[in-house]
C-alpha cells in the first residue's frame, strides 16, 4: 500500500486521538457547557463582580474530605489548584472562592475545595457562609436580602437553565425563558428563614447565574 502525506496526517490525528482518550486523568466526556461561550470557549465565569462575602480563614479547620464516594463531607475552602486532570470535560466542580467551576475531577477527591456535583459545591459552601451578597437583590422596592427576608418568588437569572436544575436535584425551579439564551427559574417561595437564604446564597456560586431577586408583589 502507498503511503500518501494525507494518509500519514489521518493516522497521526488518530494515535494522538487515542492516547488523549486513554490518559488515566481523561476519563470523562461530558462538554464544559457552562465554560464555553461561542468559538473563543473561555473558560472564566460569569461572577457576581463585587464583594465575594468570604468567611474569614476559620473554615480551614474543615477538615479533609474522605478519599470515597460514599456521601462523605468535602471540605469547602477556595480550590488549590490540584486534584484535577488536564482533559477539557467535566467531572466535577471546583470552588473558586465566589463560584463553583465545572471541571476533569480525579478520583477520589482528596482536595478541599473540589466536589463531585453542582449540588455539593453550591449546598456544601454556601452552607459554610459563602455568598456572593452583591448579586442578591430585592425587587421592586429595593432593600437587604436576608433570613427574615420574605420573597414572593426568589428568582434565579441564567443563561444556562440547566445549571439551576443540577445546583438544587429535588426542587421544582420552574425554570422559563425571558430571551433567546436567558432563562428566569424560580427555586423559593414564601419567608426565607436560613433554608431560604442559604438556598439563595448557593444560587450565587452556580456558574452562568446573572442575578437572584427576592421578589415582592404590590397588590
Amino acid at each position: 500500500m502507498i503511503r500518501t502525506p494525507e494518509s500519514k496526517s489521518v493516522r497521526g490525528r488518530a494515535l494522538l486521538l487515542f492516547a488523549v482518550l486513554a490518559g488515566p486523568a481523561c476519563q470523562c466526556f461530558e462538554p464544559v457547557e457552562e465554560s464555553c461561550l461561542g468559538s473563543g470557549c473561555p473558560t472564566t465565569e460569569v461572577g457576581g463582580g463585587g464583594d465575594a462575602g468570604l468567611p474569614d480563614a476559620g473554615h480551614a479547620d474543615a477538615g479533609q474530605p474522605d478519599a470515597g464516594s460514599d456521601g462523605g463531607e468535602w471540605a469547602c475552602e477556595p480550590w488549590d489548584g490540584g486534584g484535577v486532570g488536564k482533559c477539557a470535560a467535566l467531572t466535577g466542580y471546583v470552588f473558586s472562592g465566589n463560584a463553583c467551576h465545572g471541571d476533569c475531577v480525579e478520583y477520589p477527591i482528596v482536595t478541599a475545595g473540589v466536589f463531585p456535583t453542582l449540588s455539593a459545591c453550591a449546598g456544601q459552601c454556601s452552607a459554610q457562609g459563602f455568598c456572593v451578597t452583591s448579586m442578591i437583590e430585592t425587587r421592586p422596592l429595593g432593600g437587604v436580602v436576608g433570613p427574615g427576608s420574605y420573597c414572593d418568588d426568589l428568582v434565579v437569572g441564567t443563561n444556562l437553565a440547566r445549571l439551576i436544575v443540577d445546583a438544587f436535584p429535588g426542587v421544582d425551579a420552574g425554570c422559563r425563558p425571558t430571551g433567546a439564551i436567558a432563562s428566569e427559574c424560580t427555586i423559593w417561595n414564601g419567608a426565607l428563614g436560613d433554608a431560604g437564604y442559604a438556598r439563595a446564597c448557593a444560587a450565587t456560586l452556580v456558574p452562568r447565574t446573572q442575578y437572584v431577586e427576592c421578589r415582592v408583589y404590590v397588590h
